[in-house]
Formats: structure tokens, sequence, C-alpha cells
């Protein structure tokens, strides 16, 4: 059993806190542990430092093993914003902290009870769409247990997106402007956006690193938002250091939205930036939450705030659209590790599409294209037997998009690439 207290407002030194305590019992937190531990990418520090530092501050045995000291053990979950916000958040409800809790919840098969009610329309779409489709594909099945409410409450109408300087995230800036029919009036950055960087098991290194991931990238997306003549909302939590500690690549949406809900009396109207699929490719408990992105978009409503997938436009597209974007070149955010790497997946899929278009040297300010043009035929390889991989349907749809767009192009560049990926297919 996860346990959601009522939510409350506090304000301290220039910021504005939206907290509740959430507890989880011990046989939650046990398989927590289990689950995590075999999932690549996301356990980071469960196998040595779990349950956090935080819960045993309330009673709990700093040895795992010795979870049974209390029935009940957690903190308290918050949303920070800038205190100009903190009339924004929202306090009539549990909607933010039970999605933020939900994949936690799901993969554990541990229901969720709250005393402060829930959105009716965001529990009626969650118990009955979203749950369900992911109870048939590894979930538990679990339960939201407390009260519900209709009732409308006040909210000042904002439309957003987040702004993660991404591919994704630019072109939904770019399409939502002042001439469509909801355009765009706040960017949004969230701390759970954050990939937890791996290689360290210091817990205070660890957050430390990621606060200032979260200081540089609020800068560099509020340079943006600036640029567009937008309002800018950063939104920090202590999601991943007190509860889920990893997990992004699976919960991503839920973390997204959680901390939209937060702000449940500023946005009417929310963008989630389309992964570029162009379809859903299946609702799993272990899957990129990109990959069922319309269904969890469909079920998350509220009375209040309406969620909508921003496209279905493919990522080649996307890139082919933004590659002479004077903000996108010089603002682009696509590396995993934050250094535009030109190793990882994030780089790859930026720069391939770029190469194919005949556009990748007008981004020399932001990739090594000397080291990336000497290397090319072997990081093709390498991304390719990544996407051959079990379970990786997001990059086999990255790859056909690739094929695609090769194929349909009839520049230099893109017969050069067509042949090395030829030759990487068939290696």
């Amino acid at each position: 059993m996860i346990r959601i207290g009522s939510p409350q407002v506090e304000s301290v030194a220039g910021s504005a806190y939206l907290k509740a305590r959430v507890s989880v019992d011990d046989e939650t937190a046990r398989r927590y542990i289990a689950k995590t531990a075999v999932l690549k990418n996301c356990a980071w520090l469960t196998a040595v430092d779990y349950p956090p530092a935080a819960w045993r501050e309330t009673g709990i045995s700093p040895e795992r093993s010795e979870l049974r000291s209390r029935r009940y053990a957690g903190c308290e979950l918050w949303f920070r914003v800038p205190a100009e916000y903190g009339e924004y958040l929202c306090t009539e409800r549990s909607d933010a902290f039970v999605v933020a809790m939900l994949w936690y919840a799901m993969l554990t098969g541990s229901d969720i009870e709250f005393e402060t009610p829930m959105s009716k329309r965001l529990h009626r779409g969650l118990a009955e769409r979203l749950l369900p489709a992911l109870a048939e594909n590894g979930a538990g099945r679990i339960r939201l247990l407390g009260p519900v409410s209709d009732a409308v409450l006040p909210c000042a109408g904002a439309v957003g997106t987040g702004m993660s300087s991404g591919v994704d995230s630019f072109y939904t800036v770019m399409t939502h402007g002042a001439n469509t029919p909801r355009p765009l009036t706040h960017l949004a950055y969230y701390t759970a956006f954050s990939l937890v960087p791996f290689g360290s098991t210091d817990v205070v290194k660890t957050f430390d690193a990621i606060d200032k991931i979260f200081d540089e990238e609020v800068r560099h997306a509020s340079e943006v938002t600036s640029a567009l003549g937008l309002t800018f909302v950063p939104v920090r939590t202590n999601l991943d250091r007190d509860f889920c500690r990893g997990g992004m690549i699976y919960s991503g949406m839920y973390r997204s939205l959680a901390s939209t809900l937060a702000l449940g009396k500023l946005f009417g109207t929310y963008y989630s930036s389309s992964s570029g699929h162009g379809r859903d490719l299946g609702a799993r408990i272990i899957a990129q939450t990109q990959n069922y992105e319309h269904l969890i978009c469909d079920s998350c409503q509220t009375e209040t705030l309406t969620y909508i997938n921003s496209d279905d436009v493919l990522r080649t597209e996307k890139l082919r659209l933004l590659a002479d974007n004077p903000l996108f070149r010089r603002h682009m955010s696509v590396c995993y590790h934050l250094c535009a790497c030109g190793e990882c997946l994030g780089c790859w899929k930026t720069m391939f599409p770029l190469d194919i278009l005949g556009k990748l040297d007008l981004f020399g300010d932001v990739f090594d294209l000397p080291r990336y043009y000497a290397h090319r035929e072997e990081l093709l390889r390498s991304f390719v037997g990544y996407a051959m991989k079990p379970g990786q349907e997001s990059l086999k749809v990255t790859l056909e998009q690739l094929v695609r767009l090769a194929e349909s192009e009839s520049g230099d560049s893109a017969v050069r690439f067509r042949e090395l990926l030829r030759a990487a297919m068939t290696a």
C-alpha cells in the first residue's frame, strides 16, 4: 500500500512548495527493490541505498533487510516552484501525487490510498483505461482508494509545454504559436525530465550533480522561452531523491504530468511533446511511456486540464522542418550526456537524419563533425545493432524512418548514407 496525505503549500526563501506525506509499506518497498534490481538503467542505488535516507529519519532501519521496523515509512514528496507561482499550486486535489507514484505502484502491484480527493475525470481515465491496459502487459492490478470530486477549481487557463530543448519539444513550440487555435503561453522545465547520472554510489554527490544539471538546463530553457516571448516556469521535485531512485526511462510522462498537475490552477491546456513515433507501440509497464503516449494523454484529463499529445509527425520530418531554424541550431540539446558527445543514441537519432538531409554541416558548432565523419560507418553499425535488439520498439521505428528518409532523398549525402545503411543492416 502507498498512502498519500493531504497536500499543503509552504513558502520558503523565495520558493513555494506543494507537499504531501507519502508513505510506503514494508512489502511494497521490498517489491520495488526486487523489481528494479533487474531493470537496466533504472535501479540506480537500490542495491546499496534503499530505502532512501529520508525514510530512516522517520524510524526505519538503515538496513533494507530490516524494513519491518516500521509498518509504513516514507517522507514528504514535494514540488517546488518560484514564489510567484505559489498561488497556482493545487492543494484541493491529490492528482499530482497519485500520478507521481503511479509507475511505482503499478510496478509493485500496490494500491494507492489518498486523503484529499482526486479529480473525478482523472480517476476515471486511470481506473477505466490506463490501468487495465497496463495490467494486461506486466503491471500489477492496483486500485486508487479515496474520494473523488468533479468540482471545477479556479484555473488561469495557461497553455504550456515542456522545453527540454530537444527535437520534439522544439517542434511543439514552433507549431503551436500565436496563429494556432491554442497558442502557447508558458514553457516549463521539470526536474522529472532528468536522467540520473550513472557511475556513482554516493547519494550526495549524485544529487549535487543532478542539481547542477537542472540549473544549467533551466538557464538554457529560459533563454529559449525569452527569445520566443513566452513565460517560463521551472518545477523541481524530490521524486527521484526520496522515492523512485531512477526509472525515468519507464515513467517519463507520468513524472511530467505530475509536475503539471502540481500547478493545477495554472495550466488549462498542456501539450505533451510527441516522441515522433507516429503511432503507439504498445502499453507495457517496462517500456518507455512514449510508446503509448496517446493512451496516457487520452486517459489523463481533469475537469480543468486538457492534456494533448502534440502531434503525429515523424522525427525525421520534424528535423527537416527545424534544421534551418536559427533558434533550434543555437539551443538544441539532444545528447543523453548533455555534451553533444556524438556517441549516444540521442545524438545519433538527430545526426543521422540531418546527415541524410544534407543539413548536418549547419550544426558544426554543436557536434564534432570531423570526428563523426571519420567514424560514421562504425557509429551507424552500432546504432543498427542497438535497434535490432529485442524490446527496442522505439529504436526500430527510428531505424525504419532513417531507411525511408534515405530512400526518399536524392542528394549526395542521402546516396552515401543509403549505402552505409545497407551495409550496416546486412553486416
